[in-house]
């Protein structure tokens, strides 16, 4: 029986700690969704980053985003990806250090944490397809911006899991996560950050952006400027923080059943 439970209690951890689906726990405001006829801004020459408000304290130990490459040229190389999680810098003045009183648009402040990875080797990141919709493409950082409409179908999910030494969020609190992408010299190929789909968000928020919207940093300066489309409306990016009490509550589960049987046999 133990065995058996061992062999359960394995399968559902491995689950838990693997792709997200609609409906499984998270903690943060809301799953921002990909928007499946959105753009997929470019990780090629500047990197990207989004806000979410901390709902639950304790570890981020799994990120899950949604990415597309450019004319779905899937043979493209990543070598390397960073996640970082920052503090935030809001509108106006608010007494924080080293904020800029001048700000119009809110923007990572501080790097608190960071990951980088080879998704190639990496034992703790998977992807899989998880859906499609003509979608567009669009380089901050090329000058004027690129924007490359109905350039790709296929979306993917990228699940980095069962982060060895995570960052500990604190409730309340709103934090920015930036991901970094760097492709292989000479690569043609691009990876880029989906969109949110607006239409997906709870009511309150349906059809708008959570607070501000993303922005993007060229060269990683910190020069932080805000996303717009084409209309030069505000973007949100496609992510999710999950919780890791998820897994504990599956491991608590197997413990309870273990130690059911024990009693059980006693009387």
């Amino acid at each position: 029986m133990a065995a058996v439970v061992g062999m359960a209690m394995a399968v559902l951890v491995s689950a838990a700690m693997a792709d997200w689906n609609l409906g499984d726990p998270y903690k943060m405001h809301f799953p921002q969704l990909p928007d499946p006829l959105g753009w997929d801004v470019s990780g090629e020459n500047a990197r990207g980053g989004d806000d979410w408000v901390c709902t639950q304290t304790g570890p981020v130990s799994d990120i899950h985003l949604w990415v597309s490459w450019r004319d779905d040229n899937y043979d493209g190389m990543v070598t390397n990806f960073t996640f970082s999680i920052w503090s935030n810098d809001p509108v106006g003045n608010t007494g924080q250090p080293y904020e800029d009183p001048s700000n119009n648009f809110s923007k990572p402040l501080e790097q608190l944490w960071s990951y980088s990875f080879d998704p190639e080797t990496d034992p703790n990141f998977t992807h899989r397809v998880y859906g499609t919709g003509l979608q567009g493409w669009y380089d901050p950082a090329a000058v004027p911006p690129l924007y490359l409409y109905e350039n790709h179908n296929v979306i993917y999910q990228g699940n980095l899991t069962n982060i060895a030494e995570p960052f500990i969020q604190q409730q309340g609190e709103i934090y920015w996560l930036v991901a970094d992408i760097d492709m292989a010299e000479g690569e043609t190929a691009g990876l880029g950050w989906k969109t949110a789909d607006l239409g997906q968000y709870p009511d309150a928020y349906t059809g708008s952006i959570f607070m501000d919207g993303a922005v993007y940093d060229v060269g990683s300066v910190g020069n932080w400027m805000p996303l717009m489309d084409p209309s030069g409306a505000p973007m949100d990016l496609a992510f999710v923080i999950t919780p890791e009490p998820a897994t504990m509550a599956l491991m608590g589960i197997g413990l309870a059943v273990l130690v059911a049987r024990r009693r059980s046999r006693k009387s």
